[in-house]
C-alpha cells in the first residue's frame, strides 16, 4: 500500500538517501534547496514523499508562496527550477498517489493556481494529462551534455566532442592569456554579484535577488556542493561561473562577464575547465538549463558543447477564475518568483 507523507525533519536522511539512488536528481530536489527556499521566500515547503513498507519510494517536492493576491504551488518556484515526480521504476500507482497529494494541496488554503515543472529528465509525462486534463501549458528546452566521466583522460574526450567553432573559442581565450582559478572567497563571491547585476540590466534580464547571493553560501558548502570558478587577464578578473553540484549533476547557473571582454572569450575556457573537472570527479551530466524556443543564440551556444536536448514541460491548473482578471504586472509584483499562469489567458489578452 502507497502512503503520502510530507517531509519533515524526521525524514531528512530518508529522503537524502533516496534522492542518491536515483539517477538523475538534480540540485533543486535536495533538501538544502529546500531550506534555502525557506530563508528566501514567504511561504512554505510542501514536499510529497511517497512510502511503501516503511521505505521511500517516490517524492513530489512543491513550494506554496504566499502573497496578498492568495497563493500559488509550484514544483518548483524560484526561476524556473525543476521539480516535478521523483520516481525510478515508472509505478503509475506511486506516481498518481503524489499527484492525488499535490492536487488536495492545490485545493487549500485559497490557492489561485498550481503548476509542475517537470525535470528535463524526466518521460512519463501521461500521469500529469490524467490529473491536469489538458496537455503542458508551457515548455522549454533543457539542454544536457554527457561528461566523458569514464575516460582515461576526461579533457581530451570533451574537446575531441565540442563543435568546432567552440574549439577555436577556447583556443582563442588561450591565445588571449585568460587564466583559470576555481576560488569561492568574498572577492570572487563579490565579483559574481556585481558583474550578473550589470550583466542582466544591461539585456533587460531579471537579476537574482540580492538575498540570493547573502545567503547561498550559507546553505551550501562550498567546494562541494557549489564552486566559483574566475577567468583572470592579467591581475584583473574578467568573468565567473556559478555552479551547483549534486549527485551525478552539475548545475549551470550564473554565468558573468565584464562586457568589455567578452571577445577574448572568457567564458568558454571557464566552461571547459570546468567541464573537465567534473568528468574527472565523475559526474555524468552537465545541465544547462532551460532555453526558450524563441533563444536561437542561446540554444545554438549551448549546442556546439555536445548537448542532447530534453525537452521539459509546464503542466498548470487553475483553481480560482478571478485571478484571469489580473493584469499581468499584478501578478508579477505579487508573486516575483513563481509560476502563476500563462499570461495569454488573461483577459487583457483579448
Amino acid at each position: 500500500m502507497i502512503t503520502v507523507r510530507q517531509l519533515t525533519t524526521q525524514y531528512e536522511k530518508d529522503y537524502e538517501a533516496f534522492l542518491a539512488h536515483v539517477e538523475h536528481t538534480l540540485f533543486y530536489h535536495s533538501n538544502r534547496f529546500r531550506l534555502f527556499l525557506k530563508e528566501m521566500l514567504d511561504g512554505e515547503d510542501h514536499y510529497l514523499l511517497a512510502f511503501e513498507d516503511g521505505s521511500i519510494c517516490g517524492a513530489l517536492p512543491a513550494f506554496r508562496i504566499h502573497s496578498s493576491m492568495g497563493s500559488c504551488l509550484n514544483s518548483l518556484p524560484f526561476f524556473g527550477s525543476n521539480g516535478g515526480i521523483i520516481e525510478p521504476e515508472g509505478r503509475e500507482e506511486v506516481r498518481s498517489a503524489l499527484l492525488s497529494a499535490f492536487y488536495e494541496l492545490a485545493e487549500m488554503d485559497h490557492t489561485l493556481a498550481a503548476t509542475i515543472i517537470a525535470s528535463p529528465f524526466e518521460n512519463h509525462h501521461d500521469t500529469y494529462a490524467r490529473f491536469f486534463g489538458e496537455g503542458p501549458v508551457d515548455h522549454r528546452i533543457g539542454q544536457i551534455t554527457p561528461l566523458p566521466y569514464d575516460e582515461k583522460d576526461p579533457a581530451d574526450a570533451l574537446f575531441a566532442e565540442l563543435d568546432p567553432f567552440t574549439r577555436r573559442m577556447i583556443r582563442k581565450a588561450l591565445k588571449k592569456e585568460i587564466k583559470i582559478t576555481r576560488q569561492n572567497d568574498a572577492e570572487a563571491h563579490d565579483f559574481l554579484t556585481e558583474v550578473h547585476q550589470q550583466n542582466m540590466t544591461r539585456i533587460g534580464g531579471k537579476t537574482k535577488p540580492a538575498v540570493f547571493f547573502r545567503k547561498f553560501p550559507d546553505f551550501f558548502r562550498q567546494g562541494r556542493d557549489y564552486r566559483i570558478w574566475i577567468a583572470w587577464h592579467g591581475h584583473q578578473m574578467v568573468a565567473a561561473l556559478l555552479l551547483f553540484y549534486y549527485n551525478q549533476t552539475v548545475e549551470y547557473y550564473i554565468p558573468a562577464i565584464v562586457h568589455n571582454y567578452r571577445s577574448y572569450q572568457p567564458q568558454s575556457l571557464i566552461i571547459f575547465r570546468a567541464m573537465a573537472d567534473a568528468a574527472e570527479n565523475g559526474y555524468r551530466y552537465w545541465n544547462w538549463g532551460g532555453t526558450w524556443f524563441s533563444q536561437d543564440g542561446v540554444y545554438r551556444f549551448k549546442k556546439r558543447w555536445n548537448t542532447q536536448n530534453h525537452t521539459y514541460h509546464y503542466y498548470h491548473a487553475l483553481f480560482d477564475h478571478s485571478l484571469l482578471e489580473r493584469s499581468r504586472e499584478e501578478i508579477v509584483r505579487a508573486f516575483p518568483y513563481a509560476w502563476v499562469i500563462p499570461f495569454d489567458r488573461l483577459k487583457e489578452f483579448y
